[in-house]
């Protein structure tokens, strides 16, 4: 919710109009602040779902989502989780890939470098 907002959900991606002005406009007159959206392919869900994931608490079950959505990470983006597990931003824990206290400070550079 908000200006420049953008939502997930069952495979679409969608977002807000970026300028509050426009933004406040639309809400005043009762529109949709919705500027665009796109369906994601199968590789482009389970990369959203993964950054969502790491978001959460508890992080993510990368091999969980892989299954479910039947991709995979290629070797690239695990070299690249790696990378930020050896320097100390996201930690394997139990099954879970999650940000760490450090990672947290620096998660949508990560998500950035992840996409």
């Amino acid at each position: 919710m908000g200006a420049g907002a953008h939502s997930y959900l069952d495979g679409k991606l969608s977002w807000n109009v970026d300028r509050l002005n426009a933004y406040i406009d639309r809400v005043g007159r009762g529109e949709s602040v919705v500027a665009g959206f796109r369906q994601l392919d199968g590789r482009e869900r389970l990369k959203q779902a993964l950054l969502i994931g790491l978001r959460m608490n508890r992080g993510v079950r990368v091999d969980d989502l892989e299954e479910s959505l039947g991709h995979r990470l290629s070797d690239e983006e695990r070299r690249q989780i790696e990378h930020f597990v050896r320097h100390g931003f996201l930690i394997w824990r139990e099954g879970f890939l999650r940000a760490t206290e450090k990672g947290r400070l620096v998660l949508d550079e990560i998500c950035v470098q992840l996409s």
